[in-house]
């Protein structure tokens, strides 16, 4: 199991590792982006916009999935009509 100082530690190497990629990766003109992070609680509201901005397909990659308001954001985007499709990790899913 790991606790949570390595689990954050290992979210920030990824984040930093990203935010590199991301500085390479040019973005078309007119295009935007929004960028949360979880201890200052702004990435619930960007995953939440995202999810509401959804018209045809949803596809979400979790490891855990823990959040009621996203659960309730993607019932919601079902309802409109929105593909859903969810890949989350077996494990973390069914050792709760």
């Amino acid at each position: 199991m790991i606790n949570n100082t390595r689990r954050m530690a290992i979210s920030l190497a990824l984040l930093v590792f990203l935010s590199g990629l991301a500085a390479q990766i040019s973005i078309p003109s007119g295009a935007s982006y929004d960028l949360g992070f979880s201890p200052s609680g702004s990435s619930l509201q960007v995953v939440l916009k995202a999810i509401a901005s959804a018209r045809s397909t949803l596809d979400l990659a979790c490891y855990e999935f823990t959040s009621r308001d996203i659960a309730e954001a993607i019932e919601s985007a079902a309802h409109r009509g929105v593909k859903v499709h969810i890949v989350a990790d077996f494990k973390a899913a069914h050792d709760r």
